[in-house]
């Protein structure tokens, strides 16, 4: 494939070059001022915007619905908890085909009593610490890029993990938003390198913060943020290269229920079910609260030079459509002080580095030709991320109207639970697990 004259981002500057590219098995080949060989399949990129494949770092895919993540021009996605029986699909496809890769946890390991209930295919809840490592081991071998804990885990429970997955080679991620017993500081300097949702900063600004506390108990932080002292609480973490992943658009969403963004195309019937069935049970006040500090936790760390990654928890809680939420992320990351070369950066080369993914996140030779072709350049308003012609997964070039029509056909896909729980029981049973 060659794709003509199209204005290509340079992701590492900042700048673009107007010029040709080629690809060959999936990769970027040349670029340059190329002629076409026979037989060669050629795109006019002429006006166009060349920028590499986004990547979505904090969402929860299924195969019901990955396509409109490609669709929205995200080409990986950063899956933070699932199980990989229900992934394998996805998991087994191959570079080319209309889903996004596949950078993933797999269950998340839990305290008592788990937040999402007593021990299941997607969270594993103990305070038996041999079995937190078990559980460990057994992700590793079902070959989990990184670990997930969760709000109810003990501190001595969380170094034990911290301490079997540094043994392979696996970083933690973890989702305190509803701990008790530990804050951002204590879970970075177990090890943890990752904080999901800007997570447990609030513990340590305001101890005996809950975000399930009344409405009434909210008031207060609805008031501008003392970024003196956030940037004072944030230092520990910032010693540590802590990565946050803010997801803004998650708490706006429910912030601004029933006003919220609603993006038609990318809408799944299945989650609308989901989604309306959860709305009434959000709080807008609480919500409101939590997406004050989150966007002002964030916009201090990117002052203070720490690494901020775009995510956006979809399909999580209400209306957090799946794709089409990281163009409001990056909208909301420039609200927060980043520049539109920043926030894209956050969604690009920053997370390809940061998980060790060199083969991603940059257009040059080498590189998996995942892409977007824009109409509109992004450098100048991020909005023009979803402004968008042509999406390139594995060098195959796919339109957003062909992966809608895959979406709305995907909404027949039914799992069959009861072969799934089969499955799923035998390998516990493999491994002498719950």
């Amino acid at each position: 494939m060659l794709i003509k004259g199209s204005h290509i981002l340079d992701i590492a500057t900042g700048s673009y070059t107007l010029q040709d590219i080629r690809i060959e098995a999936g990769l970027f080949s040349e670029m340059g001022a190329l002629r076409s060989r026979v037989g060669e399949q050629v795109i006019n990129g002429d006006g166009l915007y060349m920028i590499p494949g986004l990547m979505d770092c904090h969402c929860h895919i299924s195969a019901n619905y990955a396509s409109l993540f490609l669709a929205a021009g995200i080409t990986t996605v950063r899956n933070t908890a699932g199980n990989h029986l229900l992934l394998s699909s996805i998991r087994e496809a191959e570079a080319h085909e209309a889903v996004p890769s596949l950078i993933t946890a797999d269950r998340m390991i839990d305290g008592t009593p788990g937040s999402w209930g007593e021990t299941n295919h997607g969270s594993l809840s103990t305070d038996d610490l041999e079995e937190a490592k078990e559980e460990v081991k057994r992700q590793v071998e079902t070959g989990v890029d990184f670990i997930k804990v969760y709000s109810k885990i003990t501190e001595e429970m969380l170094k034990e993990v911290i301490k079997e997955s540094k043994r392979n080679h696996l970083d933690v991620s973890a989702d305190l938003l509803g701990a008790d017993s530990l804050d951002a500081k204590v879970a970075v300097e177990a090890g943890v390198r990752f904080l999901e949702h800007n997570s447990g900063i609030m513990q340590m600004l305001h101890p005996g913060w809950h975000m399930n506390a009344s409405d009434d108990l909210y008031e207060p932080f609805l008031q501008p943020p003392n970024e003196e002292e956030i940037a004072r609480v944030l230092q520990p973490l910032l010693a540590r290269d802590t990565i946050l992943v803010p997801t803004m658009g998650l708490f706006k969403q429910a912030a601004d229920y029933p006003n919220h963004r609603v993006s038609d195309r990318f809408i799944s019937p299945s989650l609308l079910q989901v989604w309306e069935q959860t709305a009434p049970h959000v709080s807008s006040c609480r919500s409101q609260a939590i997406f004050t500090y989150t966007k002002a936790i964030t916009r201090v760390y990117h002052q203070l030079g720490g690494t901020v990654l775009a995510g956006t928890d979809s399909p999580a809680i209400i209306f957090t459509n799946p794709g089409a939420s990281l163009h409001r992320e990056l909208m909301l990351l420039t609200q927060s002080g980043l520049s539109p070369y920043e926030a894209l950066k956050s969604a690009t080369i920053v997370p390809a580095r940061v998980l060790n993914r060199p083969d991603l996140g940059e257009i040059k030779r080498g590189n998996h030709a995942d892409f977007v072709l824009l109409k509109e350049d992004p450098l100048k308003h991020i909005e023009n991320v979803s402004k968008i012609a042509i999406i390139g997964k594995g060098g195959q070039c796919y339109s957003q109207a062909e992966l809608f029509a895959q979406a709305e056909s995907d909404e027949k896909i039914d799992i069959d639970e009861q072969e799934f729980m089969s499955r799923w029981q035998q390998h516990l049973e493999s491994w002498n697990v719950r």
